[in-house]
């Protein structure tokens, strides 16, 4: 069996976009929210895909954060980020390298299910 490429990956996940947003636009999406999107790009939300010190650290050289990260910051939507970032984590564990962890409560929690 193949591995699954990252874009494959990331295309599992794709949800509708925010309304006058372009999928994979590349700069400011026209009528978008450009604060929101800037927002997104900051350590705190998608830019944690590339941070040096983050906790994808091991997984920079290995699998690149770039598609991830441009898919993520254009939604503008909590929801996709955190579909973005585990789509990344999915990947960096295929390539067996380690993650960091990055889930807190109050970001991208894991809801358990009750039977």
């Amino acid at each position: 069996m193949t591995p699954a490429q990252p874009e494959d990956v990331r295309a599992s996940w794709h949800m509708e976009e925010i309304p006058g947003c372009v999928h994979g636009c590349k700069g400011a999406c026209p009528n978008c929210d450009v604060t929101q999107k800037r927002q997104f790009e900051t350590g705190q939300f998608c830019g944690l895909l590339r941070d040096p010190k983050g906790p994808f650290r091991d997984c920079l050289a290995t699998v690149d954060p770039a598609g991830y990260f441009e898919d993520c910051v254009p939604k503008g939507r909590r929801d996709v980020l955190c579909q973005a970032i585990t789509a990344y984590t999915s990947a960096c564990r295929v390539a067996r390298v380690k993650v960091y962890s990055w889930r807190t409560a109050q970001f991208c929690a894991v809801k358990c299910l009750s039977h």
